[in-house]
């Protein structure tokens, strides 16, 4: 028994200054959040860059993250937007009176609750590291809050414009910072 504690032993210690010096080497070298966002909205095609800055340093986390941290504060940022406008949509529909308009705010909500499901699922793929499975659910929650925006084609202008532009932002954000991840 001494003979296996002795040869396990020096193994066990090696594993483990292994893994908490992998660990010290990601806290010791946060990502730099200006960086980050130059790059992913350079990725994006658009002028984000100052909306994701602001956007990201709001949570005093991603002072000392790492880039998978990023990418998991900025899903959970775009899961907070996403219930915001939930209930948002919840409570226009109480207001509403014509039927045409219920009609496309229930697209909405439907719209918005697959989206807090699958932003859900992409943060339990982010968190496990799977990141390709957590790309393709930032991606179709894009797609599908689109349809928010089409349920008011008949309307002179959506009532929800700016939830879902900054929705769109937010969840881009997510994925590109992911993209980079893997």
């Amino acid at each position: 028994m001494k003979l296996l504690i002795c040869l396990y032993l020096p193994l066990l210690l090696s594993l483990l200054h292994r893994a908490t010096s992998t660990e010290d080497r990601q806290c010791s070298n946060p990502a730099d959040v200006e960086e980050v966002c130059k790059t992913v909205t350079a990725s994006m095609g658009t002028d984000d860059h100052e909306y994701c800055v602001r956007t990201l340093k709001s949570d005093p986390r991603s002072k000392s993250t790492d880039l998978h941290g990023l990418a998991t504060l900025a899903t959970r940022l775009a899961i907070s937007h996403a219930m915001s406008t939930e209930s948002k949509i919840e409570g226009l529909m109480d207001l509403e009176s014509d039927p045409k308009m219920k009609e496309s705010y229930n697209a909405c909500l439907d719209a918005y609750n697959d989206a807090i499901d699958e932003l859900r699922d992409a943060l339990d793929n982010l968190n496990s590291k799977l990141y390709l499975g957590g790309m393709s659910l930032l991606k179709s929650t894009l797609k599908g809050v689109e349809s928010c925006e089409e349920a008011f084609k008949d309307e002179k202008s959506s009532p929800l414009i700016m939830e879902d532009k900054d929705y769109q932002r937010l969840a881009n954000i997510a994925f590109h910072i992911t993209a980079s991840v893997e």
